[in-house]
C-alpha cells in the first residue's frame, strides 16, 4: 500500500518531502509543466498541462523534486478545484499545519 500524499504550503517544502499534495493557482503554463502559487510560494509542476487552464486553481498530487534550487512536483495527478475559495482553503490549511 502506498503512503498517503501529504497537504503542504508551498513554502513548507523540503526535498525531503516525499509524497505531497499543494493547491494553488494557475500563473504559467508551458509545455509539459505549469507554475502555481498558493500565496505562501510558487512550485512548478512537472506532468501533462494540456487540460490545466492559467488562472483557474488546482490541485497536485505528486512527488517532490528540488532542482537548481527550485521547488518542482512531478505531477501524478491535477485536480480542478472550481468550487473551492482559494484563500478559505489556505487558511484552513494555515490552521492544520
Amino acid at each position: 500500500m502506498q503512503n498517503p500524499a501529504v497537504e503542504i504550503l508551498i513554502k513548507n517544502i523540503k526535498d525531503t518531502s516525499g509524497k505531497i499534495s499543494i493547491s494553488g493557482i494557475v500563473t504559467f503554463i508551458g509545455i509539459n509543466f505549469c507554475i502555481i502559487d498558493d500565496g505562501s510560494g510558487q512550485a512548478q509542476v512537472l506532468g501533462d498541462s494540456s487540460n490545466v487552464v492559467l488562472g483557474t486553481y488546482i490541485r497536485v498530487f505528486g512527488q517532490t523534486l528540488m532542482l537548481q534550487g527550485g521547488i518542482q512536483v512531478k505531477a501524478e495527478l491535477i485536480q480542478d478545484l472550481p468550487k473551492i475559495n482559494p484563500k478559505l482553503h489556505k487558511r484552513v490549511k494555515e490552521l492544520l499545519q
